[in-house]
């Protein structure tokens, strides 16, 4: 029972019991003699049937144990198998939750850089937006102080007009020309800060660098405190390049403004501007990728300032980029210089050293000097024959000195102060021209030419306006309107226009 299990030890018992069998029967059909006699051996099988029978109920029992035991230690085993795909799985879950963890937070940090990114773009899209506003302020701020500026030299250049027709003295006479030639000037000027305060168009042309630049220099050293020193050397030679004069001046003034905050607090503070040319070589040409063997007229502004870190060198052109504290600069400066250089078809260069200085260098090609050419005949004074002027301005001295201009002139003169004087003056008939303002209170001047117009469709009208012809208080109301003149204008071009109007078919 031990060493074959019950079923297998029944089996060897049933052998055993029909072998005694056999001996039983052959003993009593006396085939065979035993040493014992039938007694014995019926008590002692019975015995060991007995005895076999208490062995295979306790094997039988331990046999039920083991099989518990085994069914039990084959649960455990399944349960261990259980346990250990459970903790593969846990591993694997794990594995994939922390996978996921790191895909977010590379994800995360990637949103929060963008974030950063979109913030920054906001805060220098911001920054653009304020200092366009700024220049849009300063655009009207000039438009509207060179509406009255232009209305006072229009009333120096008539009145000296007047005055040099009675001055006797040759050398006095020569002094109102004098006068009269910076007036103008003064006008030039005017129009270019109109047109730096604009967003126009950039018109390119070709122009003298050398004859403008020292009135650039002159207009970009207002900025300038005077405890710093400018220093300016320009060539006398013609030097004419293909580009725009107003951003060239908008170049100059920006580099001696950015010279003028490097200088802080330096000893001997200095800025120098000159211009040269100079002839491209192949080392040029291999430090400048777009660079040609050819003339470049150079433009050099150099400083003894705090000078520009190395690292920096590199990004100071990247636009919003700043070396100066906060709420000192706006990055945007030289990325504009940069811009119009390039617009230019042009180079630029920079040279600098921490607490030595920095120098920028602009490199422009330089044109063939054009032949010069005749000069065409200066604009004589034309006359009048009587003909009857009405002048409509709101502003009581131009009208005074400009009455006297035309009476001067050879023409009848009637004043209106406003649109609605003008039309009832002109209504009453006798009028030959109407020389009338844009900008006046009651009533326009164009709404009053309109009016006119309507009353006789062939009224000559000439308008005479202190605001720049493409300011936006006049440019959507003259489309229709081609005699238009700024003031101040010349008495040779102004009495030519009357001249025109008034011989008009």
């Amino acid at each position: 029972f031990i060493l074959m299990g019950v079923k297998k030890g029944w089996w060897w018992i049933a052998c055993f019991i029909f072998i005694q069998l056999d001996v039983v029967v052959l003993f009593n059909m006396n085939m065979i003699a035993l040493p014992y006699s039938q007694e014995v051996l019926w008590i002692v099988s019975a015995m060991f049937l007995f005895f076999t029978f208490i062995a295979s109920v306790f094997e039988l029992q331990n046999e039920k144990g083991r099989s518990a035991l085994m069914q039990a230690n084959a649960a455990l085993n399944n349960k261990e198998e259980d346990l250990l795909e459970a903790y593969s799985n846990l591993e694997n879950q794990v594995f994939q939750r922390t996978r996921e963890l790191q895909e977010s937070n590379t994800q995360l940090i990637l949103e929060m850089k963008h974030k950063e990114l979109a913030i920054a773009s906001m805060q220098h899209t911001e920054l653009k937006f304020q200092h366009a506003q700024r220049m849009e302020s300063v655009g009207t701020l000039v438009g509207g102080i060179a509406h009255d500026f232009n209305n006072m030299l229009s009333g120096i250049t008539a009145n000296l007009y007047m005055a040099k027709r009675q001055m006797q003295s040759e050398n006095g006479r020569d002094r109102l020309d004098k006068i009269d030639q910076l007036a103008l000037h003064a006008a030039d000027m005017i129009k270019q800060l109109l047109t730096f305060a604009r967003k126009d168009g950039v018109m390119m042309e070709d122009f003298d660098l050398c004859a403008f630049m020292p009135e650039a220099f002159n207009l970009s050293s207002v900025a300038i405190p005077s405890n710093i020193i400018c220093r300016s050397e320009f060539s006398r030679e013609k030097m004419y390049i293909h580009g725009n004069a107003t951003q060239i001046q908008q170049i100059i003034m920006n580099l001696m403004n950015n010279a003028r905050d490097a200088l802080l607090g330096v000893d001997q503070p200095t800025i120098s501007v000159s211009l040269s040319t100079m002839m491209a070589d192949q080392e040029f040409c291999a430090r400048h990728q777009d660079a040609e063997q050819r003339l470049y007229v150079m433009l050099c502004v150099n400083d003894n300032g705090s000078g520009v870190k190395e690292e920096d060198l590199e990004s100071i052109f990247d636009p919003f980029f700043t070396t100066k504290e906060v709420g000192k600069g706006t990055g945007l400066g030289l990325a504009m210089i940069y811009g119009a250089v390039q617009s230019h078809q042009g180079l630029i260069g920079v040279t600098s050293k921490p607490e030595q200085g920095t120098s920028f260098k602009l490199y422009f090609p330089l044109l063939e000097v054009k032949e010069q050419q005749q000069q065409a005949p200066a604009v004589a004074i034309v006359r009048g024959d009587g003909e009857s002027i009405l002048l409509v301005d709101d502003d009581v001295g131009i009208c005074e000195s400009h009455s006297d201009l035309l009476h001067a002139l050879g023409y009848q003169v009637h004043i209106a102060n406003n649109g609605v004087e003008a039309c009832d003056i002109y209504k009453q008939g006798g009028v030959d021209l109407v020389i009338m303002d844009i900008v006046m209170p009651v009533l326009g001047g164009v709404a009053a030419a309109q009016r006119i117009r309507k009353s006789n469709p062939d009224a000559r009208i000439i308008f005479l306006s202190g605001y720049d012809k493409d300011n936006d208080m006049t440019s959507e109301l003259l489309t229709d309107w081609k005699y238009v003149l700024n003031k101040p204008v010349s008495i040779e071009d102004f009495s030519v226009a009357i001249r025109q109007q008034l011989d008009a078919v």
